[in-house]
């Protein structure tokens, strides 16, 4: 579309994404989110919205409680666990290995697709395509339209504030015929059209399988009385309907037979996993019912609006107060908080959570819960289409407009995505794309009241998705939330610790049952019901089905919430809780070694093998160097905390507690090193199956953690740097997410440079192919800027934001550093917002390489003394409450360049390029520009001897 819209309205000075044409395809269309429900917009006279609902999940919650059980009753436990250890202290790690994987329950569930609503246009003649946009800054999707005369917009946001997908349609010059419809690819259990609305319900499956246990059923359902499995396109049968017309014409189809019952009651095992939708609209047009659907003739003006609610949702909100949310669907608590910038983040997200309107109970019947679908969106569509509008941006906005990245002099507009963002030769204007492509993910994918971003966000169209589109909890989880509270989006990191309370119930019950511990403990993966048992169903090798710091990680990032709001209450109310149990659960897994340090056995690198002595792949070991690191800074932030809360702690065991956490901090072992100087990955120094393997779990101490830093431990600094080297460029998303943020943690700004450029090209072949594990293939872009493994997972996404940001300012170690890893490329940008630890923000201003303004704001009620340096000079200043100070004295008086020249991977240091293990395995370097999309696809390698195909690819 021009600069001014079909309506002659011109644009605002936002940050736009356009499309020439509609959506063919998924992976072409257009995200839009409120934390709940989740839309991707294709846009065109189809006008189709594939729909998510945050809370439509396979599975039931009783489900982890049922595999735990399960486990038990085949001998996993404490004895066993016993029996591990001892096998691999006599070197059988054979033995190990095949007696671990009985503590493997099946997997976790599965984030499914929930319907598909059809906002079909027509007119009497051709309808022509203007184009698509999707505006990051306020969070609509728009689209033009002319057919003859009539000169055509629809409009399409996902309102917080009202819970609901609204979908505008307009015309000037004439009029238009729209079809409404309303489907969903799950088992549907009743549905009605009416002249003034569609309504859904569906059942969700009780057991969804992943891809990897192809032996498994695809789906189960409840209401089917023999566990009957369905495939991956539908259910095995169709139920038996019967249909009957309803008031004003509609036709109702409804389920009979076993679906239509509804036997919900409090005992877990008849929990009746069902959703709703409701779609209610206004027009100036005529309403008639047509096969089911709603069909408008001659309307200037149509607003459709939808809203969800499901049983789950209740579950996940259980014992969460709702506020003063009325029974019809209204949200005065909503209207009556503000939603300023300004407003603290404990504030807006208790907002959200009111907004959320959850007023259900588990056991409500299914037409409790589809009554409360139709009351939010007929409570939403009487608000009228301006004030729908006007309460989405001014919720939107106090979100997106908080923080501003700017990398080089372009920002405002509409940018064409294949043309100058994936293919354009401005590389900074593709970063400054994808740092505010990242936090507008988040702010649409992650609210309180709903579970968090999951692997795909709250996207997804595929009933068997790739890895289930689950929690992936030894990176990808973690990735998701770094950019939360450093990009001024501390009210979207909400969900994470409400997923972790969770995981302290049913995580508890694991580490007392099944390993004789205190605290609570989770591995590999989750999802939202809190599954807390290894995953592989007796069958994953270890390598990525059994690792037990799972949990201990998501508490670093709950620890970051803390560490950059400075929120007592937070830190009181609901860390201390999370890090006391991951550390109680840490001090009794750690054993007495040999030399009289303590160690963790078994140990497992996240999906990584090494060699055994006769050259076969192995998992198991001990004391890896990602299990250390994360125990380390667990052990030292909980004691931090005890000390911060002092009085609050009041139970007579936190004194006992801390000297346990002293004495288990001074024996832990020290991080090693190889003969060559890198950081080891292994307690001993192994021979690595695969040198370029695309985890970095070595690293975690260097980041996010803050064990490692370049000043304080220059040695292991270094020594992680040639790990780095070692593993080379290239990956998929998530791990060049990763390597760019490492990179940038040791001031090395061309190589993070030089990286995020290899992530962000095109991904120019089959988008559904899974890539082999081995890095041979590399990921990339899809044509809606989605970050793929290949295929999509969104990890990258929000990875790519937290590390650009890292580049720009820090704030580990004892002073904020600004432009830490400035690429030479990007001589000129300006920040305002970002946030540093101790709740403090910064805006920057550069030109030429140049800092040229540096301002910090106190965002606490508190006085505050921040330490602040760039290059050379530091500073030291005290600000008021909520106040703020130019920093001056840190500006550059001269021109020098931005940074030293990098030493990374592709600058040669002592070494030519062909020296390096990545090159020398036939992978190239791209400083700038795309990799080859005609990599040869190699043959699956094996894992492990026992479990020969079973690698998570992850």
């Amino acid at each position: 579309m021009s600069r001014d819209d079909v309506f002659g309205e011109p644009d605002p000075g936002t940050l736009r994404l356009s499309w020439p044409s509609a959506a063919a395809d998924w992976t072409e269309a257009m995200p839009i989110g409120n934390g709940r429900i989740g839309a991707m917009v294709f846009g065109g006279p189809s006008g189709r919205l594939q729909l998510n609902d945050s809370t439509v999940w396979s599975g039931t919650p009783s489900g982890p409680g049922r595999a735990l059980d399960a486990v038990l009753a085949g001998g996993a436990g404490p004895a066993r666990l016993a029996s591990v250890r001892a096998a691999l202290d006599a070197g059988d790690r054979r033995t190990a290995e095949q007696l671990l994987m009985t503590f493997e329950g099946p997997y976790s569930q599965e984030f499914l697709p929930f319907a598909d609503l059809d906002v079909e246009l027509s007119a009497a003649a051709p309808l022509v395509f203007l184009g698509r946009e999707l505006d990051l800054d306020r969070a609509i999707a728009s689209e033009g339209m002319r057919a003859g005369g009539t000169e055509i917009r629809r409009r399409s946001w996902a309102s917080a504030p009202d819970q609901a997908l609204c979908v505008l349609v307009e015309t000037a010059g004439g009029a238009v015929d729209v079809r409404l419809r309303l489907t969903t690819p799950l088992r549907e259990a009743g549905s009605a059209a009416t002249r003034s609305g569609l309504s859904l319900g569906v059942e969700i499956p009780i057991d969804g399988a992943p891809l990897h246990e192809p032996d498994e059923p695809a789906h189960r359902y409840r209401a089917d009385a023999t566990a009957t499995a369905v495939t991956a396109t539908g259910p095995a049968g169709p139920a038996a309907t019967a249909t009957d017309t309803g008031p004003a014409g509609a036709t109702r189809t409804a389920t009979t037979g076993a679906a239509a019952t509804d036997p919900a009651s409090s005992a877990p095992d008849d929990y009746d996993p069902f959703a709703a939708a409701h779609l209610a609209f206004d027009t100036d047009g005529t309403a008639e019912i047509v096969d089911g659907t709603v069909l408008v003739r001659g309307a200037t003006r149509l607003l459709a609006v939808l809203s969800t609610a499901s049983r789950a949702e209740s579950w996940w909100n259980a014992g969460r107060p709702s506020g003063d949310s009325a029974t019809d669907g209204s949200t005065r608590a909503a209207d009556e908080r503000a939603t300023a910038a300004g407003t603290p983040a404990g504030d807006r997200a208790e907002h959200d959570r009111d907004a959320t309107n959850t007023s259900g109970d588990i056991r409500d019947d299914r037409t409790t819960i589809e009554a409360r679908a139709r009351a939010r969106s007929t409570t939403a569509i009487r608000r009228g289409a301006d004030a729908l509008l006007e309460r989405h941006l001014a919720d939107v906005e106090a979100l997106t407009s908080r923080t501003r990245i700017v990398i080089g002099t372009r920002r405002s507009g509409s940018w064409d995505v294949a043309t100058e963002v994936l293919r354009g030769d401005d590389d900074a204007l593709r970063a400054t794309v994808m740092a505010a492509f990242g936090r507008y993910l988040l702010t649409a994918s992650s609210r309180a009241g709903s579970p968090p971003a999951n692997l795909q966000g709250i996207w997804n169209d595929q009933l068997r998705p790739a890895w289930s589109s689950n929690y992936t909890i030894n990176i990808n989880t973690q990735m998701n939330y770094w950019l939360a509270d450093l990009t001024g989006l501390p009210e979207c990191f909400a969900p994470l610790p409400e997923l972790l309370q969770k995981l302290a119930v049913t995580g508890g019950d694991v580490a007392r049952r099944l390993y004789g511990a205190r605290g609570w403990v989770a591995h590999h993966n989750t999802d939202a019901w809190g599954w807390a048992l290894p995953v592989g169903n007796g069958h994953g090798n270890p390598s990525w089905a059994i690792w037990m710091m799972g949990g201990v990680w998501l508490t670093h990032n709950a620890w970051d919430h803390y560490a950059f709001t400075a929120d007592t209450a937070y830190l009181r109310d609901t860390l201390w809780p999370l890090l006391r149990g991951a550390s109680e659960f840490c001090l009794d897994w750690l054993q007495d070694a040999p030399d009289g340090r303590l160690r963790t056995l078994p140990s497992t690198s996240p999906e990584n093998l090494f060699l055994g002595p006769d050259g076969s792949p192995e998992s198991l070991t001990e004391s890896v160097s990602m299990d250390v690191f994360l125990i380390r800074s667990l052990f030292a932030r909980t004691r931090r905390a005890i000390g911060i809360l002092g009085a609050h702690l009041t139970d007579d065991t936190v004194r006992a507690l801390d000297h346990q956490l002293a004495d288990g901090l001074a024996r832990l072992p020290e991080p090693g090193l190889t003969a060559d100087g890198r950081l080891r990955e292994w307690h001993h120094d192994e021979t690595e199956h695969d040198p370029l393997h695309r985890h970095l779990s070595a690293a975690v101490g260097l980041y996010p953690l803050d064990e490692i830093d370049p000043e304080r431990t220059p040695v292991l600094a270094e020594a992680t740097r040639r790990f780095l080297d070692g593993r080379g460029p290239g990956a998929m998303g998530w791990s060049w997410a990763w390597k760019i943020a490492l990179r940038a943690r040791l001031g090395d700004g061309d190589t993070a440079r030089a990286l995020l450029l290899e992530a962000t090209h095109p991904l120019e072949r089959d988008v559904t192919r899974f890539a082999p594990v081995d890095g041979s293939e590399w990921g990339g872009l899809l044509p809606n800027l989605f970050s793929t493994h290949p295929p999509f997972q969104i990890d990258g996404n929000y990875g790519f934001t937290a590390a650009v940001a890292e580049m720009l300012v820090q704030s580990h170690g004892s002073a904020i550093a600004l432009l830490p890893a400035l690429p030479a490329a990007w001589p000129d940008g300006e920040v305002t917002g970002l946030r540093a630890r101790g709740g403090l923000a910064v805006d920057l201003r550069w030109s030429g390489g140049i800092l040229t303004a540096a301002r910090l704001h106190n965002l606490t009620d508190r006085e505050l003394t921040a330490s602040v340096a760039h290059r050379e000079r530091g500073a030291t200043v005290t600000l008021a409450p909520h106040g703020s100070a130019e920093l001056g004295e840190l500006l550059d008086g001269e021109q020098v360049p931005a940074v030293a020249q990098s030493q990374g991977y592709d600058r040669g240091r002592e070494r030519t390029l062909r020296d390096l293990p990545w090159a020398a395995a036939g992978h190239q370097t791209y400083p700038s520009t795309t990799p080859p999309s005609d990599s040869p696809e190699p043959d699956e390698r094996t894992t492990s001897r026992a479990t020969a195909g079973q690698e998570s690819s992850y």
